[in-house]
């Protein structure tokens, strides 16, 4: 009895560590940013927003965002497959290729968020917090410019699934600079080298109907 109530606690964990799903959210409408573990809304925060902008590429629609969060610059990324096409690499290789102006490190997974840290390539002092996720091969997610102690800080609550007590305020953003400023906090690198030489997306093969 012992070995099989055994066998049936083991199985019941390993399902639940299957099951686990984690999501990056962006609420364009209320400017809300939002992380979740298995529907628990882990972080939730308000930002101003303070540049936007759309890249469309051969096979791929990217919309970038630009927030301030407590005056930190948070920037949102989300890149979309065109229909018919996949994105085809691991998360850790398409960082790579996006983030090529850094060395990049994976730091964990949880669900279906990686968790890296960036380090410049050419400024030693420059570091990016990055989390990511792939959905389905159809969209990647990217949210970064946090502090290190907001990223462990969001590390900790995924691990424990405990909601990040953190208030973002609503205040008029305190930053005076100019839209082509704001864009200098995007760090990755969208263009169709990414496409066609790294081949960062592929063509579905459609198997015909008998």
């Amino acid at each position: 009895m012992l070995f099989k109530n055994s066998i049936l606690l083991i199985t019941t964990l390993l399902l639940s560590s299957a099951c686990t799903t984690s999501h990056i959210t962006l609420d364009t409408k209320k400017d809300i940013i939002s992380i979740s573990l298995n529907d628990n809304k882990l972080l939730e925060v308000t930002g101003q927003a303070l540049y936007q902008d759309n890249i469309d590429l051969i096979h791929i629609k990217t919309y970038q965002y630009v927030y301030d969060v407590n005056s930190h610059i948070i920037t949102y990324e989300e890149s979309v497959a065109k229909n018919g096409y996949f994105f085809q690499y691991s998360l850790s290789k398409i960082v790579n290729i996006i983030f090529n102006d850094f060395y990049s490190k994976k730091i964990k997974s949880i669900g279906n968020i990686d968790l890296y840290v960036l380090k410049s390539k050419i400024y030693k002092e420059k570091t990016l917090y990055l989390l990511t996720e792939n959905i389905n091969k159809k969209k990647i997610v990217f949210l970064y410019g946090m502090n290190k102690a907001s990223f462990h800080q969001i590390i900790t609550a995924l691990d424990s699934n405990k909601v990040l007590n953190f208030h973002s305020k609503t205040t008029k953003s305190t930053y005076n600079i100019n839209t082509k400023t704001y864009k200098d906090f995007i760090q990755s690198n969208w263009n169709h080298k990414n496409i066609i030489l790294d081949t960062l997306v592929a063509k579905r093969a459609f198997k015909p109907h008998k």
